[in-house]
């Protein structure tokens, strides 16, 4: 006969795995577009000509740039348009205005209207010789990103490794701690030591799943307390207290319908609060997480916005 101490053990074994949350964190870590860098830098293109100027493509395509460095960038989307539908004989200057309203979508952030902008255009077909090549290529590899086509999004990342090496491992760097990749960025610290001191710190300041749901298991609400949640702990514990309660109280009266009424719910509401502590866990860690990985590609500039070489 199983003794009541190994069968305690053994059903909180089974209710604490079928309830198990994965220790594997989802960061987002999203940086803010920083406008005094776009603005700070120099565009790729040469500027109007003498001969241009006065034609009324070049007057929207000047007004259309006012509004980008402005970052009204909606109205310059717009009037970039009306300077290509104006604009005839000049593939050259279609495929800067073309750039433009790409750049415009990405900074943004619509960019399934970045990725359509590209793939309508002929930047589809343009090479090294583009000036803004290696800025155009980070735009699409987050736009793709962002869209969730990753096998597009890998051809964006062969070709900056091929061509442009340095960015490529910076790009590395900024996917690590975007997705929280800690193998990755454990192996990227041997050439970035900086990297360490995030893993480390990351690693002393996360809260344990396995331990919150634990601790919720033996006593309901203990591993909200572990979390610092002392209110959430406390609610748990009341609870879970009055519904083991009730359903002991109507047992012990003879009535086995409501004390089984009773004893579902406390089930619900005991394997709940298990999957909900594992949860706050995962959730705690994930904004530990941002926060210093955040700081991280901040101070380092390790985001695709400022690895851009050309504004407008």
């Amino acid at each position: 006969m199983m003794n009541k101490p190994v069968l305690f053990f053994l059903l909180l074994f089974f209710t604490t795995s079928c309830v198990k949350v994965t220790d594997t964190i989802q960061p987002k870590v999203s940086l803010q577009v920083e406008k005094d860098h776009i603005q700070n830098l120099a565009s790729a293109f040469t500027p109007l000509s003498e001969e241009e100027i006065p034609q009324d493509w070049a007057k929207e395509y000047k007004i259309g740039l006012c509004f980008a460095q402005d970052f009204d960038l909606y109205r310059a989307i717009s009037t970039f348009k009306r300077s290509a539908v104006l604009l005839e004989d000049a593939p050259d200057r279609k495929q800067e205005l073309s750039y433009f309203m790409l750049y415009c979508y990405y900074l943004g952030e619509r960019y399934f209207d970045a990725i359509a902008t590209f793939e309508r255009s002929n930047l589809m077909h343009v090479d090294l010789s583009f000036e803004p090549h290696h800025d155009l290529l980070l735009v699409l590899l987050k736009s793709y990103l962002e869209v969730g086509n990753e096998e597009k999004a890998e051809k964006i990342q062969r070709l900056l490794q091929k061509h442009y090496p340095k960015t490529h491992e910076d790009v590395e760097i900024s996917l690590a701690l975007q997705t929280g990749d800690l193998p990755k960025l454990s192996h990227l610290s041997k050439k970035k030591p900086y990297l360490q001191s995030l893993i480390h710190g990351y690693e002393a300041e996360k809260k344990s799943v396995f331990k919150a749901q634990t601790y919720n298991a033996l006593f309901p609400g203990m591993g909200y307390l572990y979390l610092g949640q002392r209110k959430t702990a406390v609610t748990t514990f009341l609870f879970n207290s009055l519904f083991i309660y009730s359903s002991y109280y109507f047992f012990r009266e003879g009535n086995i319908a409501a004390g089984a009424i009773f004893s579902f719910f406390e089930f619900g509401w005991y394997v709940g609060s298990i999957y909900g502590a594992g949860e706050s866990a995962k959730y705690y860690n994930e904004r530990m997480y941002e926060k210093q990985a955040r700081t991280i590609a901040e101070e380092y500039k390790h985001a695709p916005t400022f690895m851009l070489r050309y504004g407008f």
